[in-house]
This record gives structure tokens, C-alpha cells and sequence, in this order.
């Protein structure tokens, strides 16, 4: 599912979350385009690829953390051209 969204090309980083009844968890998976974004997967516990990455959370209110995080390094790179 997150590769679909890859072929949006005003978006720079994308997030796919999926509940996982069954271990209480909700998987994020993260794409980035040449952002680096796979120090905020570690800080939420996950890792990967710098540009393709993904953590286990443990609720929804933690996504909107990551979120948020991830909104920000969005904003510094736009910025920082």
C-alpha cells in the first residue's frame, strides 16, 4: 500500500499505517523522497533504509507523534533549499 503513494510527487514523505489487532500494535511504514527519515523511525522504537523505514507503535496517539516529526523534517528540508 505505501508504494502507491509514491508516484505523488508534491508529497515528500509518506506514511502508511496498518492496526495489528493481534499484537496491539500499529505498524507505520514510512517512504521518504530524498529526506533522510529513518532516524525518526529508531526514535520510535523501528529502522530501515534512510529513505524507507518503518517502526511497531503502540497506539494511534503515538502515530500523531510521528507524525508531527516527520511534518517537521518535511518542513526543514522544503526550507532549507
Amino acid at each position: 500500500m505505501v508504494n502507491l503513494m509514491a508516484g505523488i510527487k508534491e508529497i515528500p514523505i509518506w506514511v502508511s499505517f496498518t492496526e495489528d489487532y493481534e499484537n496491539d500494535v500499529v505498524l507505520a511504514e514510512i517512504r521518504s523522497r530524498n529526506i533522510v527519515v529513518v532516524d525518526i523511525a529508531k526514535k520510535f522504537g523501528g529502522g530501515g533504509h534512510n529513505f524507507a523505514c518503518g517502526a511497531s507503535l503502540k497506539d494511534f496517539d503515538e502515530a500523531d507523534k510521528l507524525l508531527k516529526e516527520l511534518d517537521e523534517r518535511a518542513y526543514e528540508y522544503a526550507n532549507s533549499k
